[in-house]
């Protein structure tokens, strides 16, 4: 469904993605683990197609995705319902008057019967608790509303591929708790970044690791991941420090 074939890019000098390849399948549940700074945004970027690879190339359900078949309007907004992002912080994906029409957005996009909108919506806002604020500013919600309602959104328009950005990063445990049980349910697929080792096993079966150097230094079962201490150490995911006067090494990570 999605395949990356050696993809590199740079902001000015800095290189941020080097020599990527990856294939994923539909209804894949991916973790993309790494440290802050190793390029996991900017691939979940690549893959929604806000920016192109500057070498390499990105393949969607087998077509070539780069900047002229995005100059055609049918391809950019077919391409834009079915792969679909949402960004670590909700505040700046919201914009409506009221949730009701923060939700209905992208379904007015499309050009849908309002009354079945109606109906959608008020499906939608059911499944994520969000029925009660129907009327209110999305600015009023708290952090995990409005991550619920950013989620809802984006899931109204039924993409298949939802790309996330730490997207438990500013949530309490009851809030992150929510999001991974709706998370649970969908039969898409999904690519969910973060640097939260613990979480990692409630996000995808399969784990792609980057590298400080931002390459892909593991790509397989995400427990068989969280086993091997040696790898998470190369990531500086896992700090080791010998104490003084002991002869062992203390590990910051625990499993569960």
């Amino acid at each position: 469904m999605i395949e990356l074939k050696n993809v590199c890019y740079s902001y000015d000098d800095k290189v941020v993605l080097e020599d990527i390849s990856l294939r994923i399948e539909e209804k894949e549940r991916v973790v993309l683990l790494g440290v802050n700074g190793c390029g996991k945004t900017t691939l979940l970027k690549v893959l929604n197609g806000l920016i192109f690879p500057q070498k390499g190339e990105f393949y969607f359900e087998g077509i070539k995705i780069d900047r002229a078949f995005f100059k055609n309007e049918w391809n950019r907004r077919t391409f834009r319902n079915t792969s679909v992002m949402l960004f670590q912080s909700p505040d700046v994906m919201l914009f409506n008057p009221t949730v009701f029409d923060e939700i209905a957005f992208g379904l007015r996009q499309i050009k849908k019967d309002e009354s079945k909108i109606k109906k959608k919506v008020e499906d939608i806002m059911g499944i994520f608790g969000l029925s009660k604020y129907r009327d209110s500013p999305p600015f009023e919600l708290s952090g995990g509303e409005k991550q619920k309602l950013a989620l809802a959104s984006i899931l109204a328009v039924e993409p298949k591929v939802l790309l996330l950005d730490e997207p438990m990063a500013n949530l309490d445990p009851k809030s992150q708790g929510e999001i991974i049980d709706i998370l649970y349910e969908l039969n898409i697929t999904t690519i969910i970044s973060t640097h939260n080792l613990s979480m990692a096993p409630e996000l995808g079966e399969r784990t792609i690791l980057l590298s400080g150097d931002h390459r892909i230094i593991y790509d397989g079962d995400t427990i068989e991941l969280l086993n091997n201490e040696e790898l998470l150490i190369r990531a500086n995911l896992v700090h080791q420090h010998k104490h003084r006067h002991k002869a062992f090494y203390h590990s910051h990570y625990h499993k569960h």
